[in-house]
């Protein structure tokens, strides 16, 4: 490897004054924590910073690309390389050289984000520049992580923290179109809890709003592990989705729920208060909007609670509009 001076010096400086512009220049690559490299046209290294020596741990006497990676590998320094040493030397050297200016990101094992600049010359020559930019990094998760947040909770019901109205509604949309492309049923039920507004006002708006998250709490799990999604589609009304599968599977699901909700009721240190819910199933095998399926599943809830509650009610299957 050269030393810094021979390559920071101009072959022949025409003027004194251009001399002590390349030293400034070459004084100041010495003492900049940017990591500074250039690899000549048989990627052998040409000239290196102390802050790419220091980066890269490299070792004194001649070295190429290849044996600095490697020497990273088997010693866990330098880059976070998560293949097999020659698979990833492989797809950086395919990388390398292809356009005149590249950048790019280096995970360092001891978690610091590198930024790189490599600058590509005519004769094949390459110069490296790698800055950390580790804070910058952190503040991009950060604005991700409150980003995803933030969309997660326009997508949530705050109460339940199940999917809300447009969220459920959005799935269905997605599993609607996985069903139909496979020929599958789906089952779409409205779930309404019965007389509810009873226990608002006997126990108030809060103990009300803890049965409901009671409910959601107990019925996720139990459709979830079914393969199912379950919404509230507002107020006490929930909407479950059951692809690939018929209504009475449906049934056979919120029949069980009942029976947990018997065996594991909502109580205060009060009391213990004992809910039950009505539901309307449809299921639809050919092409039909969710509108249909809705109103559908809406009027076998309303049969259901003419019939006295705490049961479900089945409507004939929808069947596409072909007008």
């Amino acid at each position: 490897m050269a030393d810094s001076s021979s390559f920071l010096s101009p072959p022949a400086p025409s003027t004194t004054a251009h001399m002590a512009e390349q030293q400034e220049l070459g004084q100041w690559v010495l003492a900049s924590n940017t990591a500074v490299a250039i690899f000549n046209a048989e990627d052998q290294l040409h000239f290196a910073s102390p802050s790419f020596l220091a980066l890269y741990a490299v070792q004194p006497g001649p070295q190429t690309f290849h044996s600095i990676i490697s020497h990273c590998f088997h010693h866990k320094v330098g880059p976070r390389i998560t293949s097999p040493l020659s698979q990833w030397v492989n797809t950086i050297q395919a990388k390398r050289r292809t356009i005149p200016l590249r950048t790019f990101e280096i995970v360092m094992l001891d978690g610091r984000w590198m930024w790189g600049t490599e600058v590509t010359f005519s004769n094949q020559w390459t110069m490296v520049q790698i800055i950390d930019f580790t804070a910058i990094k952190h503040k991009e998760f950060a604005l991700q992580k409150a980003h995803d947040e933030a969309l997660l909770a326009a997508k949530t019901d705050d109460l339940t923290r199940l999917p809300n109205r447009g969220a459920i509604i959005q799935r269905f949309h997605q599993l609607y179109d996985y069903c139909s492309e496979q020929n599958l049923p789906l089952t779409l039920a409205i779930i309404d809890l019965d007389h509810f507004k009873s226990v608002n006002d006997n126990f108030g708006h809060a103990v009300g709003d803890a049965v409901l998250h009671h409910f959601a709490t107990q019925a996720d799990q139990l459709i979830r592990a079914a393969g199912g999604v379950i919404g509230r589609s507002g107020g006490e009304e929930f909407l479950m989705i059951l692809p690939g599968a018929p209504t009475s599977c449906g049934q056979d699901l919120l029949e069980t729920l009942r029976i947990d909700l018997q065996k594991h009721p909502f109580s205060t240190a009060q009391s213990i208060i004992y809910y039950t819910f009505s539901s309307g199933l449809v299921s639809c095998s050919q092409l039909c909007s969710f509108e249909d399926l809705y109103k559908a599943a809406d009027k076998a809830l309303y049969t259901a609670k003419i019939r006295g509650r705490n049961q479900d009610c089945v409507s004939a299957p929808v069947k596409a509009n072909t007008q």
